[in-house]
């Protein structure tokens, strides 16, 4: 196939993940990862970590910007605690890094606004797009560090939105 056809077929995948393309996803819809790479080369897509490629046809939101944490990290990997609620834009959460988690040992330098964690991950929820804890999983991480009084204004959000998450978590 020709190199056109290739860029064609990235900026579809890019469409369906966000703006973003791996070379795993990539290798799945058949296209070498030299054609990603020469891509890349010519300025037609962005290298935005390891094996994580930005196609500048798509706008950069929130929740784009949390999915490019998490592939940074590994395709395994999910957004946690306090970057959950943040990305739902609940309670007063603003974190200064993605919190990211994931099974396998990060042997990879990471952008400076990710923050990786090494451990099991219970449960995937996707949300926006996003691989992420459930929300009542990242509420209880949230728990650990926030204020009482955030996470009581965190729970009358969500019961407001329909999202019953219980008050056990106070």
């Amino acid at each position: 196939m020709s190199r056109q056809s290739y860029a064609k077929r990235l900026i579809i995948l890019a469409g369906e993940n966000l703006g973003l393309i791996t070379l795993d996803n990539a290798k799945q819809q058949g296209i070498p990862s030299v054609a990603v790479h020469k891509l890349a080369a010519r300025g037609e897509i962005e290298r935005v970590g390891k094996g994580v490629y930005r196609s500048y046809l798509f706008p950069i939101t929130e929740a784009s910007a949390a999915l490019e944490a998490v592939l940074a990290v590994d395709s395994g990997a999910i957004l946690e605690g306090e970057s959950v609620l943040s990305l739902l834009e609940i309670g007063d959460f603003n974190p200064k890094k993605y919190r990211v988690r994931t099974t396998t040992r990060i042997q990879r330098n990471l952008p400076g606004n990710v923050r990786a964690i090494v451990g099991p991950v219970e449960a995937v929820e996707k949300i926006a797009g996003v691989p992420c804890q459930p929300i009542r999983l990242a509420l209880k991480e949230a728990a650990k560090s926030a204020t009482r009084d955030q996470i009581a204004e965190a729970i009358k959000q969500m019961s407001s939105r329909g999202i019953n998450v219980g008050a056990d978590i106070l």
